[in-house]
């Protein structure tokens, strides 16, 4: 089976270190992306979905330690992993020097 797009997504996050953090009272889980600083929401059904299928794994904390539980990348979901661009720069700042040569 192919990854939807979503999940190619969820999994190039986990690839780039982004994991998935259960919130706590919630029906859903967050991912953080550190590229452009944003949160993804994401279904269990969806989580459990990628679980079954062996791309990731639900890494579940003791109880002792009151931490939450997270989902990680599994063995097997690096085949389906593309490398990602960094994200696009918006227009240069009033600051920006251009230099042009002459030629």
């Amino acid at each position: 089976m192919e990854p939807t797009a979503r999940q190619r997504r969820i999994l190039a996050n986990l690839k780039d270190s982004n994991l998935i953090w259960e919130v706590v009272g919630q029906k859903f889980f967050l991912q953080f992306d550190n590229r452009t600083e944003r949160e993804i929401r994401i279904r269990p059904g969806q989580l459990d979905e990628m679980s079954n299928l062996g791309w990731i794994r639900l890494v579940q904390s003791p109880k002792a330690e009151q931490r939450l539980d997270r989902y990680e990348l599994a063995d097997r979901a690096p085949i389906f992993v593309e490398t990602r661009k960094p994200p696009r720069r918006e227009s240069r700042g009033a600051n920006s020097i251009q230099v042009r040569r002459r030629g």
